[in-house]
Formats: structure tokens, sequence, C-alpha cells
């Protein structure tokens, strides 16, 4: 027989959620490529995705109101970038990928920019971009 864990949430279910996440992914500051080199900002939030199984590699609908909720702007020359990255990861070139946003590496400066990155974020700017992911998650569940 299985055994259910169930854990009781008090108080903000968005707030113990990120701390959850946080204590698994951590939270990165600047845009980095995941293990999969899907470029990722914060904690979870990635910024190309696939709306279906077999769909390609996308930006992220509504990526620029997201950034710019937390006072980030996508130039264009982001966005050809990020559309760079998306090519390569449609293709399988996750290492193409990865080197156009390199991945953060444990123990990595993160007061330094990559070459792609927007200005770093604080995880108290980061909060509301992840609240929004949790709402979508929320609505799709």
């Amino acid at each position: 027989m299985a055994t259910i864990n169930i854990h009781v949430i008090a108080g903000d279910f968005n707030n113990a959620f990120y701390q959850f996440l946080k204590t698994r992914e951590r939270f990165v500051p600047m845009i980095y490529s995941d293990s999969k080199g899907i470029p990722t900002l914060g904690v979870g939030y990635a910024l190309l995705i696939k709306y279906s199984k077999d769909a390609p590699f996308v930006l992220r609908e509504r990526l620029e109101s997201d950034l710019a909720s937390i006072g980030l702007t996508l130039e264009p020359v982001h966005r050809t970038y990020l559309e760079q990255v998306a090519d390569a990861l449609n293709v399988g070139n996750v290492t193409l990928a990865k080197q156009l946003i390199p991945p953060f590496k444990i123990g990595e400066n993160s007061a330094v920019q990559n070459q792609f990155s927007l200005p770093l974020i604080s995880e108290t700017q980061f909060q509301p971009l992840f609240n929004l992911l949790v709402d979508d998650f929320t609505r799709i569940l």
C-alpha cells in the first residue's frame, strides 16, 4: 500500500510554494540556462516554453509585460537572442543554447551578469513574477 504524506500550509500558499521550490532549485538573480538549455530567471520562470508536447519552443506569452511588471525591459536585441536560443532548442542543440545563455554554476558570482542578461533582480522584485506563474499553473490544474 502506498503512503501519502500530507503537508499543511499555514498562511500564504504562493510564499510557501516559493520557499519549497527555492530550497530545491535556488534563486538566481539573472537569466541563465537551466539543465535543458531553457533560459530561466529567478526560480523557474522560463522565458521560452512549449505550449504543447510537440510544439516548438517560443517566447512565453506576455513575456514583455511580465518582465515589465518587475521593472525589466526586453529590448529587441534580447528578443533576437532568445529566438536564436529557441531555434537551437527546436533542433535539439542544447549545447548551442547553453553557449548563447550560460547555465548558472553553484559558487558563481551572480553579481556578474552574463553577456545576455538583463539587470540583476532581487527576490523581492521576482516575487510578483513567481505569483503570476503560480496563478497560471493553478488555472491549468
